[in-house]
């Protein structure tokens, strides 16, 4: 070839390679500018650093007793509970650095190794492998979670923003409050609880390692579900923190030698005082939203009392259980035929309760059995692994189920039982079976030779509350036997006629009531007439409860006693509206029907009204101002609501100033003088001492109250009160119309609840008397005659109003009016 052919060549290579250059210039320029605005246009997408800064996870609403115990959480779907970054033990980090970025404090937000590792693995293999570092899995929170390409640039982008404005403990502070970690819980504190009733720093190496090893697998690997898997990624973590020299060899052996095991938190809410913090939650979501209550972490300290919520707790299911027992058995709670099913139901059984054996079983507590065999004298059943007898001799209460009597004598087991019942008992021994109360002791050891009680669920209902009839505070709520059968709250929900525990708030009204001269018309000593009486044109004509009657009385005996007919006078002479604007003022806000029925507790009402109207007597006639709630903060300590009162000890002293400066405010309320209050203070520890629930003047204690008992003993209930609290019971059907039994009344099923409870709880309580107001006076009163005795009974009266005539004063004529013969 020419050297001018070589030229002509060589000049055409020349052009290409100029041609290629210029060609991946213009492609490089091209790029940096596509580059440059998809830089912008994904950095416009991002969030700004300073919000990240400022980042307030979603967080429900935590609720403390009034003694600071947790009592309940409300959140949506997720369970969040922020911790501090001092609080975050350093090796509970490093645990999640270990498992999950080994560079974390070396890279700027991404690791350009592991991705592309991640990305050779998975083009070879197939099996996608994570390359995110802990600064991009935070990042994640913000940008969300769609499998996009662009949202892993999106990812990388603001990871390494995160990394050039917030340190690394900040980073980390804010990756293991938002990480979720599998059955509903966000953050290393709220996993914590979820899987080991622990707080973060109160973990083991063992249980660290746990939560660092969920990230990837939160389902996968739960240590509730799958505790093998959730074993092999703690063990993975371990290894990585013992290669990377945060842990020694002896620290490692150790925690991989410990059995992986949960202690799940148990639900807090249903535990402690679920009716209680129900009130609690609708009062929330009233007052601030869903949006505030669910997340943005309220904090609403309470007025309950964990102690007197336990024990109205236990007090209502032991009164509605010796109720139901007095009632007969309801029957099994299903059947299942033995050859067939008995496996199928021991494995269902298994899984829904556990493995129940004779070193795990405990007295008191109600098992789901199944009855294997009847014989005349004892049945056998089996609970879990658990086969124990069922003696005849401890189910004679178990005649077939009807409140109106009837009793029956079990002569055989299978009068009662048949093979293939399942039925609820308890486990007890020969003493434990004959004391009412066993089904408490649970913690009392059973003997090797303990056997099964038969038991049943309550059929009827109950409801009861009680307060502190000064501050208002509201200290205990049960507003049925158990929250999971019946949300319903029988305390606030429930419109039931009181009967005659409604009276002693018009008779309060009578006190009250003046004449023309300003002169109270009643006193206790004022004679009433108990005889028939009939309202012909409303066909009213009521009676007593003994149906009997004792012509005049005074208007003590016919409180004590709980007469019908003096109190249906009374309520004639005081007239209608003027005692339906009383009990409004005592705070019944339900509608009272204007007939004489009302004063004997036909118009029916709120357990929790009648217990705020009962508080005017221990409290002097003042209202209270009744609450749930003593304050509510935001989740920054900032102040949304005050109740509490200014003699709370839980005040600080620049507190307790600012709340009597607000009570000072405060308009009072004194709906009844102190001496008619006081004056029915006395009646009605007079009614629980000589009246229809005298049984309460065993606890030994200054108490009032009142019972009531509708007609065809439909409801009965029990109102009252001492020197310290007051607490109101009612039992029934839910469904209307349902008779508890004829033997029943508020005295034998609603005052035994009440004296349960007030009995226990009143014992870390000195005995004290209830306030005397001045201007009383105390005189011995006839009761045959309304006049002073000297072997009277003692009655109180507002100062000059008492009766001076005696007795036998009254029998003797003034010689003025002698004639003489």
């Amino acid at each position: 070839m020419s050297v001018a052919g070589l030229m002509r060549k060589k000049g055409g290579a020349g052009r290409m390679f100029r041609t290629i250059v210029t060609g991946l210039a213009i492609f490089g320029v091209f790029a940096l500018i596509g580059a440059f605005f998809g830089y912008r246009y994904l950095k416009a997408q991002i969030p700004h650093i300073e919000t990240i800064a400022d980042y307030k996870p979603a967080q429900g609403t935590k609720v403390y007793a009034y003694d600071g115990q947790l009592i309940a959480e409300f959140y949506k779907e997720n369970r969040r509970n922020i911790v501090p970054y001092d609080k975050i033990p350093r090796l509970l980090a490093l645990a999640f650095v270990a498992g999950e970025d080994g560079e974390f404090f070396k890279h700027k937000g991404i690791d350009p190794v592991a991705i592309v590792r991640a990305a050779f693995k998975y083009a070879f293999t197939g099996v996608k492998q994570g390359g995110s570092t802990i600064t991009q899995q935070l990042a994640k929170a913000f940008v969300g979670t769609e499998r996009t390409y662009t949202r892993k640039l999106k990812d990388m982008l603001l990871a390494m923003e995160l990394e050039r404005a917030l340190t690394k403990e900040e980073i980390l502070y804010l990756y293991l409050n938002e990480i979720f970690l599998g059955s509903g819980a966000y953050g290393v504190e709220s996993a914590a609880l979820t899987y080991f009733s622990k707080h973060v720093w109160e973990l083991e190496l063992a249980e660290m390692a746990t939560l660092a090893g969920l990230p990837k697998y939160p389902s996968e690997a739960s240590p509730k579900n799958n505790p093998e898997k959730a074993k092999k990624r703690r063990d993975y973590v371990l290894g990585r923190m013992r290669a990377d020299g945060y842990i020694t060899q002896e620290q490692y052996d150790a925690a991989v030698a410990t059995p992986m095991t949960v202690t799940p938190m148990k639900e807090i809410f249903l535990d402690k005082a679920p009716y209680f913090s129900e009130k609690v939650r609708r009062h929330l979501q009233t007052t601030y939203g869903n949006d505030r209550l669910y997340d943005e972490g309220l904090v609403a300290s309470t007025t309950v009392d964990v102690r007197a919520s336990q024990l109205l707790d236990e007090s209502v299911y032991s009164g509605l259980r010796a109720l139901s027992r007095r009632q007969g058995y309801t029957g099994p709670l299903y059947r299942i035929d033995l050859k067939k099913d008995l496996d199928r139901y021991l494995a269902r059984h298994r899984r829904a309760f556990g493995g129940i054996s004779d070193l795990t079983i405990r007295r008191g507590t109600l098992y789901q059995g199944v009855v294997l065999d009847t014989a005349k004298d004892k049945a056998t059943v089996q609970v879990g692994a658990v086969k124990r007898p069922l003696h005849l001799k401890h189910m004679q209460w178990a005649r077939p189920h009807n409140p109106l009597g009837g009793w029956a004598n079990i002569a055989s087991t299978d009068q009662v039982l048949k093979p293939g019942d399942v039925i609820l008992v308890r486990a007890t021994d020969e003493q434990g079976v004959t004391e009412e109360l066993d089904h408490r002791r649970t913690d009392l050891p059973l003997p090797p030779n303990f056997f099964f009680a038969l038991e049943q669920l309550p059929v009827p209902q109950g409801g009861a509350i009680v307060k502190d009839p000064y501050s208002g505070y509201i200290r205990a709520v049960m507003g049925g036997y158990d929250f999971e059968q019946s949300e319903f709250d029988r305390t606030t929900q429930a419109c039931r006629q009181p009967g005659s525990a409604m009276k002693p708030i018009f008779y309060a009204g009578a006190l009250e009531q003046k004449d023309e001269q300003r002169k109270p018309r009643f006193t206790a000593a004022t004679m009433l007439l108990d005889a028939p009486v009939a309202i012909t044109d409303l066909n009213f004509k009521p009676e007593n409860h003994d149906e009997t009657f004792k012509g005049e009385v005074t208007l003590w005996e016919a409180i004590v006693l709980s007469m019908n007919a003096p109190a249906v006078r009374m309520f004639m002479d005081i007239g209608i509206p003027y005692g339906l604007d009383f009990a409004k003022k005592l705070g019944i806000k339900s509608v009272l029907r204007p007939e004489y029925g009302t004063v004997l507790g036909s118009s029916c009402l709120t357990l929790d009204e009648m217990t705020d109207a009962f508080s005017h007597f221990p409290n002097q006639g003042k209202r209270p101002y009744t609450t749930y709630i003593r304050k509510v903060t935001d989740r920054d300590g900032n102040l949304l609501e005050n109740n509490t009162v200014f003699y709370d000890p839980f005040l600080s002293g620049p507190e307790k100033l600012e709340r009597l400066i607000a009570f000072s405010k405060r308009p009072e309320e004194q709906n009844m003088s102190p001496q008619t209050a006081y004056i029915m203070t006395q009646i009605l520890q007079d009614a629980s001492t000589y009246g229809t629930s005298a049984r309460a003047s065993s606890l030994g204690r200054n108490l009032g109250g009142k019972t009531g008992t509708t007609n065809d003993s439909f409801d009965a209930w029990f109102v009252g009160f001492s020197p310290d609290i007051i607490a109101g019971v009612w039992v029934g059907n839910d469904q209307h119309g349902v008779t508890l039994g004829p033997s029943e009344s508020g005295a034998k099923a609603a005052l035994p609840i009440w004296m349960d409870f007030m009995g226990r709880y009143l014992a870390n309580f000195p005995k004290t008397d209830f306030r005397r107001p001045p201007g009383i006076v105390s005189v011995q009163i006839d009761r045959r005659t309304g006049l002073v005795s000297e072997t009277g009974r003692m009655m109180h009266f507002v100062a000059g109003t008492e009766p001076t005539t005696t007795v036998e004063e009254k029998d003797v004529v003034d010689p003025s009016q002698m004639k003489v013969q």
